[in-house]
């Protein structure tokens, strides 16, 4: 199905990318063994991958090695197209064989219409490989730093440890880095964006727009607020810092997701990209996830530098619960507004 082939895609693209990461951090010590050992790789390379030495000496200007990878490649392209010739309309016009689903008679639960809501949702973002590649990267990387902190976090901590008061500071950068994961899932910003030529459908439905667009707020959090959580307890028992502190932490990032959900949605109103023809195009050139994370970042950048002003006479967790706070009575704010001229604007799209 397109949800399996969307999910595959993804595992895919992430276990690339934790490859290609994981290669990146080591590209110095890799590169000084080849320095190191640099002939007995060339003798191994010429024993058990000879093409690759042929190009290696073609490139070094090795007339003999340039002439056999040009056959190589010649004889390569004339296999490919004389297999393509012969075969390329067969497959093109023929026909496939499509096996036949049986209907299985099963008892119909009725639902609510928030259930109905949020399942159209979950269905929408699994199908969607370039949905879940380009919004949830946070979400893992969340995963990724609660299992690092688990790991590296008693070196880190020994590191700060004879620095006086570092407890709260620590406490506040590490909420800091959890809220700036937190903006690389952007999933509701796009997500009235990728309704596209269907939004006449969502328009349609007998329900209440409230609940048509709490149902995409409720996907983002669901989706974003369990790791942001699981992380920031992590760190809380890594860091231990003063109790008020402690429990700050994990409320700061599901208050700081809510906002991030609240605030994509109501800049994609305001900037919805409905005559896309790739998902692709509508979430990664979307003026609206852009606009969106600018603005998280924005936030994140203000908190900052009011701590970096008052931390000499308010403690970290007195700052973070004013933070927390603020964030709480913006995304309120948002949303009030949302189930009011937000409504209107979604009928009217």
């Amino acid at each position: 199905s397109k949800s399996v082939k969307s999910l595959i895609t993804l595992l895919i693209s992430v276990v690339f990318l934790a490859a290609y990461f994981v290669f990146y951090s080591r590209i110095n010590t890799l590169l000084q063994y080849v320095v190191t050992n640099s002939e007995s790789i060339g003798e191994t390379v010429k024993g058990g991958l000879y093409p690759l030495y042929c190009i290696g000496r073609a490139a070094e200007g090795d007339p003999l090695s340039f002439a056999i990878v040009v056959l190589f490649v010649v004889l390569v392209f004339a296999l490919i197209y004389v297999l393509l010739s012969r075969n390329f309309i067969k497959i093109a016009v023929g026909k496939r064989s499509v096996s036949r689903a049986r209907y299985v008679k099963k008892p119909v639960k009725a639902g609510s219409a928030d259930s109905a809501l949020l399942k159209k949702e979950f269905s929408h973002y699994i199908s969607s490989t370039p949905y879940m590649l380009n919004c949830s990267l946070g979400s893992v990387l969340l995963i990724v730093a609660a299992v690092a902190l688990v790991i590296k976090g008693g070196d880190i901590v020994n590191m700060f440890s004879e620095i006086e008061g570092i407890e709260g500071v620590m406490a506040v950068i590490a909420c800091a880095c959890v809220a700036f994961i937190i903006t690389m899932n952007p999933i509701t910003a796009p997500s009235i964006t990728l309704e596209g030529n269907t939004l006449w459908l969502l328009q349609s439905l007998p329900v209440d727009g409230k609940k048509v667009l709490m149902s995409k707020i409720r996907l983002h959090m669901i989706l974003t607020a369990p790791a942001a959580f699981i992380c920031s307890v992590v760190a809380m028992v890594v860091l231990r810092p003063e109790p008020l502190a402690a429990v700050m932490m994990p409320l700061f990032s599901v208050a700081f997701t809510l906002f991030c959900a609240s605030l994509g949605l109501i800049v994609n109103l305001f900037m919805p990209k409905l005559d896309w023809t790739n998902e692709t195009v509508a979430v990664k050139q979307s003026g609206s996830v852009l606009v969106s994370m600018l603005a998280e970042y924005v936030v994140l950048i203000a908190f900052g530098v009011l701590y970096f002003v008052t931390v000499a006479f308010v403690s970290a967790g007195i700052f973070l619960l004013i933070s927390t706070l603020s964030v709480s009575v913006i995304s309120v704010l948002i949303i009030r507004f949302l189930f009011t001229k937000g409504v209107k604007m979604l009928a009217e799209l």
